[in-house]
């Protein structure tokens, strides 16, 4: 059974955020939230020896931040929007 990410976003907090805006930073606390794309594109991007690296691009359909709801570990990569806009549903 494959997930409808449409679907089960329409039951859940939803985000709209624009092109630039960073969900959240390397490093940031955890707020708990896991993320579900709806409708745009992301980048996530790690910092490495002072580099910026590119780790993976989600789409709809995808998800991101899974780890903030099994630990209260920081961050451990940046994800920021490169679509003109980007539609995320939410759980904490």
């Amino acid at each position: 059974m494959s997930l409808n990410v449409f679907e089960y976003v329409n039951n859940l907090a939803v985000e709209i955020h624009k092109e630039g805006d960073v969900i959240f930073q390397e490093g940031d606390e955890s707020d708990g939230r896991m993320y579900f794309v709806a409708e745009g594109k992301l980048e996530v991007v790690r910092v490495i020896e002072d580099q910026t690296h590119i780790l993976n691009t989600l789409v709809s359909g995808d998800f991101f931040g899974e780890m903030a709801i099994i630990n209260s570990n920081p961050r451990s990569a940046t994800v920021r929007v490169i679509t003109r806009q980007a539609k995320l549903g939410y759980i904490d």
